[in-house]
């Protein structure tokens, strides 16, 4: 096999117009240069310079050679140009993992923005309310919620955010708002994320962080089949301050034992650390701080 790196040489030695430019050019000894020619010489088992002391020329064959190097290289090097490129523009496909909730909303205009600022990339939407294994399902990029445990992921932290409690006028017309935090144990309770053996809610007051295990109407489902639940009349609900603000402006939903609130939790974006970080993950995250995203205010 030719040696590439002989041709690489050859070819800088032609365009310096001799040993000596082509040493400097390449900031490598005279010796080594003409060493390198030589041999290349040999394997090709042709003569491709004619030398004098001061300069050299190309062969018949040699200028052949050195036409055809000549492009080879230029490929090449357009070829590391394309790499370039494609290591630090955004393209093809971002696998993005996110609770069902995050389908829409702000987390929604991450994903639009992204997609008109980068027109060569797609993003395809894994939206499940189970921790994924990320690189099980080749899961580039996921949206979590709560403390990070798993040492293996990299994580970035985007936003954070409490919880309150609230229900509708209906609800409370009917049963009545509690007066203590205890009391929650005798009104129904729409708890997202949790089954009700473990339905207990941890919240901030007066006296610091309090526990309760409420009485539950309706457990284990999301955010989005809560908010439904509790502006229906169902229950009693914890939900994010931005989802209780919204309703609250519109008088869906009421604030109640406001003493009380969530302790804070973060939002993060996580990657595999076994990976280098991809051009679509960097520029996704960077947008994601661009953005002020927080998925609660």
């Amino acid at each position: 096999m030719i040696d590439l790196n002989g041709i690489s040489i050859f070819v800088s030695v032609v365009e310096a117009g001799s040993f000596t430019g082509g040493a400097r050019a390449l900031q490598i000894p005279k010796g080594s240069i003409s060493r390198k020619v030589s041999r290349l010489e040999e394997e090709l088992g042709v003569r491709l310079l004619n030398r004098t002391t001061r300069s050299v020329s190309l062969t018949d064959v040699g200028q052949i050679f050195y036409e055809q190097c000549r492009k080879g290289m230029a490929e090449f090097e357009y070829a590391g140009q394309l790499l370039d490129q494609v290591k630090s523009e955004p393209s093809g496909t971002l696998r993005i993992s996110a609770a069902l909730d995050f389908g829409s909303g702000r987390f929604g205009e991450i994903v639009d923005t992204f997609l008109k600022r980068y027109e060569k990339a797609n993003v395809e939407l894994v939206l499940t309310d189970h921790f994924l294994d990320l690189v099980e399902h080749r899961i580039d990029l996921a949206i979590r919620i709560g403390n990070m445990e798993d040492s293996s992921l990299v994580a970035r932290k985007l936003g954070a955010g409490r919880a309150k409690l609230c229900a509708s006028p209906a609800y409370l017309s009917k049963f009545g708002a509690p007066n203590a935090l205890q009391d929650l144990r005798f009104h129904n309770c729409i708890v997202h994320g949790r089954s009700a053996e473990n339905a207990v809610w941890q919240l901030h007051g007066p006296d610091g962080l309090e526990s309760v295990r409420m009485k539950c109407r309706v457990s284990g489902c999301n955010m989005s089949h809560a908010l439904e639940l509790v502006l229906n009349g169902h229950g009693i609900g914890l939900l994010p301050e931005v989802v209780f603000r919204e309703e609250a402006n519109t008088g869906n939903l009421v604030h109640i034992l406001d003493q009380y609130i969530s302790p804070e939790y973060g939002f993060y974006a996580v990657f595999p650390s076994n990976r280098q970080v991809s051009p679509n993950v960097r520029a996704f995250l960077d947008l994601a701080v661009e953005m002020s995203v927080n998925f609660l205010r």
